[in-house]
C-alpha cells in the first residue's frame, strides 16, 4: 500500500479519553496493486499519478503488526475508542510512559505505529524495536 492521502476523521475526544475519529485514516490501494479485497479503496489512476509525480515519495515496509496509537501517556489500540490493555501492548505502554516522560511528544500529538509486540501470521525473528513510528498528527 501507498499512502496517497486518505482522509481521517474529526479530532476531540470521548467522555472517557477515548479519540473520536483519530484512528489512522484506511490507506487506499493504488489502481495497480496486486490485491485489493471488497472493502479496501482504490484511487483513480489520474490521481495515482498526480500523487506519485508530485514529488518525493517515502516507501516503507508492510509490517504484520497492529496499527497502534501513542498520545498523552495513552496506548490505543486501532479503534480508538479505549485504551489498548492486551498483554500485548505492554512494552508500547512503558515505551509511551517513556515519551511523556522526556516530553518527546507536546500535548495532543497522536504518535501512529505498527506494535510489532504480538504475534500475527508472520513470526519476526530480528526485530529491531516492537514499536514502527509511521506517523505523526498534531490534533491543534
Amino acid at each position: 500500500d501507498a499512502d496517497v492521502g486518505a482522509s481521517g476523521g474529526a479530532g476531540g475526544e470521548t467522555a472517557d479519553g477515548g479519540i473520536v475519529g483519530g484512528r489512522y485514516p484506511s490507506t487506499p490501494h493504488l489502481p495497480f496493486s496486486p490485491e485489493v479485497h471488497d472493502d479496501d479503496t482504490t484511487v483513480s489512476d489520474a490521481a495515482a499519478t498526480a500523487l506519485l509525480t508530485a514529488g518525493p515519495i517515502v516507501v516503507t515496509e508492510k509490517l504484520d503488526g497492529g496499527n497502534c496509537c501513542l498520545r498523552d501517556g495513552k496506548v490505543y489500540a486501532r479503534t480508538h475508542s479505549h485504551e489498548a490493555t492486551h498483554a500485548s501492548f505492554s512494552p508500547i505502554k512503558e515505551l509511551s510512559a517513556r515519551v511523556v516522560a522526556c516530553g518527546l511528544a507536546e500535548p495532543g500529538v497522536s504518535l501512529f505505529g505498527e506494535n510489532m509486540a504480538g504475534i500475527h501470521s508472520i513470526e519476526y525473528d530480528d526485530l529491531g524495536a516492537f514499536f514502527y513510528l509511521f506517523a505523526v498528527r498534531d490534533a491543534a
